[in-house]
């Protein structure tokens, strides 16, 4: 592999942080569509807008704003939508994409107060939604449910019977089998998944279950219309091993028929939140499997290379991504030592081959993208990027914005937006 580094965008002084992301509008074509978004706090962006180009790149049209779509107040309470992944489905000729509602109560500032302060009661609350856009553009809208639940009412934006039911978040990735039906991984929340297993959620996961959480698999098969979803059995790891659970899920299909879950864990030790996890316990990468076509898992385990190596990371995103011409599946994502403690380090950014027939990572196929060079603080994250690959020169481009460059916290959005181009041949 090659790799190529291009600085996007240099720190903003006013503190605030630029993230960049390209896609292709179409399932062919060089249309690309990349979005901008503006961040100055965490886990929620501030501004957003998009531009088109014809060329792949090549000339752009002037942005136009889209933070209006996304963003909407209720009185005190906030609902911001996110578009987590999408994909083109050949079978049944349309775009699907998972899109998630997070409603916070009293708004995202003091929601996040109370959920780093160890609230009890969820402050805001996440929900999925299936999204399918059809080739004239019509689109229809599904909230993934597992249990009695209603609908958002924007009149009741609270509502128990909503706000407390289906929580179901962030996902990374969505795939399509060959005969057209869709599989994507979903955190839900401890507290649901050990109801559905008939497990004591106080004596398993007493930490947080509302928002620490387990995954379920949810598989789509088309009627004509929409979706009829059903779900997996949950996927769940007891809070001594992952004292935040399993997150941000990847999902792939092997060659061989394998379903791969790669999850984020926790080693975090948090006074606030009563954290049962043991000192010491290293940070992991973990991973299930399914060998019934997405109705069951095997329980989480840490995530390993072909020679046996367990893989060491920090509580950070990652990603599978299958190459769109070779064929080949990828894994990107950190790779630290043994001694990473909670979200870091967030370095180094790393890329390998995953083994079709079982899963695991080739250890003699990984290259580092990027790790923190000199002038840079140890807490700079080299996480939450975004991947497209270009369908002219088949290299994939991956941008991200160096959150944490500069040693004070409170410079954390003061941050460099890169963009990665791997030549994978």
């Amino acid at each position: 592999m090659k790799i190529e580094k291009i600085k996007v965008k240099d720190a903003d002084e006013r503190g605030i942080a630029h993230l960049y992301h390209k896609k292709y509008a179409e399932p062919e074509g060089l249309t690309l569509i990349e979005t901008h978004k503006v961040q100055g706090t965490s886990d929620f962006y501030d501004a957003s807008e998009r531009r088109i180009s014809y060329d792949n790149g090549r000339t752009w049209g002037e942005w136009e704003e889209t933070y209006k779509e996304d963003f909407q107040a209720y009185g005190d309470h906030e609902r911001l939508t996110e578009r987590m992944c999408e994909a083109w489905n050949p079978v049944h000729r349309h775009h699907v994409r998972i899109e998630m509602d997070r409603v916070f109560c009293d708004g995202h500032l003091k929601a996040y107060e109370k959920f780093w302060g160890g609230a009890k009661e969820p402050p805001f609350t996440d929900h999925t939604y299936v999204v399918v856009v059809r080739e004239d553009k019509t689109e229809n809208r599904t909230m993934v449910k597992y249990e009695e639940g209603e609908d958002f009412d924007p009149n009741d934006p609270l509502k128990e019977s909503y706000f407390k039911r289906n929580f179901a978040g962030i996902t990374t990735s969505i795939i399509v089998d060959e005969n057209g039906d869709i599989f994507f991984p979903v955190c839900v929340s401890m507290n649901s998944c050990c109801k559905i297993l008939g497990l004591d959620v106080n004596t398993y996961f007493p930490v947080m279950p509302y928002f620490s959480s387990g995954v379920i698999v949810f598989r789509g098969v088309w009627n004509g219309e929409r979706y009829d979803i059903t779900y997996s059995k949950p996927i769940v790891i007891s809070d001594r091993f992952s004292s935040r659970g399993l997150m941000e899920p990847s999902i792939a299909k092997l060659k061989s028929g394998r379903i791969l879950v790669v999850f984020r864990g926790s080693n975090a030790a948090n006074p606030v939140w009563n954290t049962r996890i043991d000192p010491g316990m290293p940070g992991f990468k973990w991973y299930a499997f399914s060998e019934d076509n997405g109705e069951t898992f095997s329980d989480p385990f840490p995530w390993h290379y072909d020679t046996g190596e367990v893989i060491y990371s920090s509580s950070t995103v990652s990603r599978l991504f299958r190459d769109e011409f070779t064929g080949k599946l990828y894994w990107i994502g950190n790779i630290t030592g043994p001694n990473s403690i909670a979200n870091f380090p967030r370095y180094p950014l790393n890329i390998f081959e995953v083994d079709e027939t079982y899963g695991y990572a080739i250890r003699s196929s990984m290259m580092e993208i990027d790790t923190k060079h000199d002038d840079e603080a140890d807490g700079v994250q080299l996480s939450n990027f975004g991947i497209y690959q270009d369908r002219e020169t088949h290299k994939i481009h991956i941008t991200l914005t160096k959150l944490g460059q500069l040693p004070k916290w409170e410079d954390v959005y003061k941050s460099e937006s890169w963009e990665y181009i791997i030549d994978p041949e």
